[in-house]
């Protein structure tokens, strides 16, 4: 469906519910309203891991290590050196090209990683008084921005590539809607009408406040 039949979708949509007792909204609204739509349909595929849902979305992203040590993260710490895109979303996977030689040797090439919440990064740090055995590399997630960093923890028998050495999976965000040209909208097509849904549920609820707000200025001046 292409951004102008969006449009025409939501206007049909919205005049109908709204019974013809608002005013209508401009391109530049009704494209507002449709990107808000289309971010809150994406978040709740994430939020449900509907991976399969958000194909057209996911980027798959190698990115460069070096050593973390002086970030205070321990002997066995990693972090990427390259930001990621401006359009990164959310997380979905994450994978370490590694070599482990006890107790068993792994040479699989990238394995995957577990995120870890940055509180728990102590548990797995290196120290002289602590060599923890981290089989399934941990990664913490420091800044999820576009300038986004990820610390690496491994173990003493570990050795981790560090060009090209860190892969991610992630959910970019969707090309915005622009209503006054014809592209046609990134996700798949089962999504368009759920995300001009979720613009009129939108534009319904700004309705009923402004409603609600003109009554009580007409109340206050009776």
């Amino acid at each position: 469906m292409t951004n102008a039949e969006l449009k025409t979708r939501f206007n049909v949509g919205y005049e109908f519910l709204a019974n013809n007792l608002a005013p209508g909204y401009t391109d530049a609204e009704i494209s507002g309203l449709l990107n808000q739509g289309m971010d809150l349909l994406v978040d709740e595929l994430y939020a449900n891991g509907d991976t399969l849902g958000l194909a057209e979305l996911l980027i798959q992203s190698t990115l460069n290590l070096v050593s973390a040590a002086f970030e205070n993260y321990g002997s066995n710490a990693y972090e990427t050196t390259v930001g990621l895109s401006n359009d990164y979303r959310w997380l979905v996977n994450v994978k370490v090209k590694a070599v482990r030689n006890k107790p068993f040797i792994i040479d699989a090439g990238f394995v995957p990683g577990e995120v870890i919440p940055k509180q728990e990064a102590n548990y797995w740090m290196q120290t002289l008084a602590t060599k923890p055995m981290i089989i399934t590399p941990k990664v913490v997630v420091v800044n999820s921005t576009a300038t986004a960093r990820f610390i690496v923890l491994v173990d003493t028998y570990t050795t981790v590539t560090l060009s090209g050495g860190f892969q991610i999976v992630y959910v970019k965000t969707p090309a915005r809607i622009d209503v006054s040209n014809s592209n046609v909208n990134e996700l798949h097509p089962r999504w368009h009408q759920k995300i001009v849904d979720k613009a009129i549920a939108l534009a319904m609820k700004a309705t009923d406040v402004q409603r609600a707000q003109a009554e009580i200025q007409t109340n206050k001046g009776i």
